[in-house]
C-alpha cells in the first residue's frame, strides 16, 4: 500500500528525544541501579533454566523492583525533551553562531568561549521542548554553576541528534 506524498507529510511528527538529568545524589539513584542488576542477573538465570518456575518468578519480582525503584527516582530527575526544529531552522541556526571552516584547512575555526556559549544558548533555546526554555533561561542554564558542562552536553548533543540523524527501521523488505 503507498500512500501520497500529502499524506505522507501529514503524519510525519517531529522527532523528539528526552533526555534525563539527575537534580542530586539521592539513594534513590542508587537504589534503581541496583534494582536493575538484579533484574539483569534474574534474567540471565531465567534464560540458563527457561522451565525453572522460581527463575521465572524471581524476574517478576525483579521487574517489580525496577518500576518501584523509577518511581521513587523520578523527583530526582529533570526530563527535557528535545525536539526536532527542521532542517531550514537548525541550518540557519548554524550558519549564524555555529563554528565557521576554515578555507585552508576545512577544520573549524576555533571560537571564544562566548560565541560557543550564544551559539549553545540558542540552540537549546530553539529545540528544548520542554520544561519550556527561553533564550535568557538557556543562557543562564549553560552558566549556572550547579549544571555541569556534560550535563549541558548531553542537551546539545540531543539537539543535534534530533536534527541531524534519522532513524531507520527494517521492515524486512530491504
Amino acid at each position: 500500500m503507498s500512500a501520497t506524498w500529502a499524506e505522507i507529510r501529514a503524519r510525519k511528527n517531529a522527532r523528539e528525544i528526552e533526555v534525563p538529568l539527575t537534580l542530586d545524589d539521592d539513594p534513590a539513584l542508587d537504589e534503581l541501579d541496583r534494582a536493575r542488576r538484579t533484574l539483569r542477573a534474574a534474567e540471565a538465570r531465567s534464560a540458563r533454566n527457561p522451565s525453572d518456575e522460581d527463575a521465572a518468578a524471581a524476574v517478576c519480582a525483579a521487574r517489580a523492583g525496577v518500576d518501584a525503584a523509577i518511581e521513587a527516582a523520578r523527583e530526582h530527575v529533570a526530563v527535557f525533551t528535545v525536539r526536532s526544529i527542521g532542517r531550514a531552522a537548525f541550518e540557519e541556526l548554524r550558519a549564524k553562531y555555529g563554528p565557521t571552516l576554515d578555507a585552508g584547512s576545512g577544520t573549524a575555526k576555533p571560537t571564544s568561549p562566548d560565541e560557543d556559549d550564544e551559539y549553545t544558548a540558542q540552540m537549546l533555546a530553539a529545540c528544548v521542548a520542554s520544561p519550556d526554555l527561553t533564550l535568557d533561561d538557556a543562557r543562564e542554564f549553560i552558566t549556572a554553576p550547579e549544571w555541569s558542562r556534560g550535563e549541558v552536553l548531553q542537551i546539545l548533543e540531543a539537539c543535534f541528534k534530533v536534527n541531524a540523524e534519522h532513524r531507520r527501521v527494517d521492515l524486512g523488505n530491504s
